[in-house]
């Protein structure tokens, strides 16, 4: 097994690896939050007195089934969502401010 010696070009990629960890931390689910927008079907259940929607995604990675939320913010309710939800911009709910994501999302530059 060949190994590097230290201050070889591996030192270099280990701390871009530690780097991309520590970016990744920092990701908050705004990245993919869709704005003024519900999920409409596919409702698993719901919770009141969410305080946000990072919260209510917490809810949503306890969930068996769950794979996106969406959150009335003005009404601080969260409703987890299974495979069968579609997105709605247009329902009286997402007009007034509704906020939405997938567990799993493309960020823009995976797409």
């Amino acid at each position: 097994i060949l190994k590097c010696k230290e201050g070889s070009g591996d030192e270099k990629e280990e701390k871009n690896e530690e780097k991309k960890k520590k970016d990744k931390k920092k990701e908050t689910p705004s990245k993919c939050l869709l704005k003024n927008t519900m999920l409409h079907g596919g409702d698993i259940d719901n919770k009141s007195k969410v305080k946000s929607i990072k919260k209510c995604l917490k809810f949503c990675k306890k969930t068996e089934n769950c794979v996106g939320v969406s959150f009335v913010p003005s009404e601080k309710l969260c409703l987890l969502k299974n495979q069968d939800a579609t997105i709605d911009t247009n329902c009286e709910a997402a007009k007034a401010g509704s906020q939405s994501q997938f567990l799993k999302c493309k960020k823009k530059d995976e797409e």
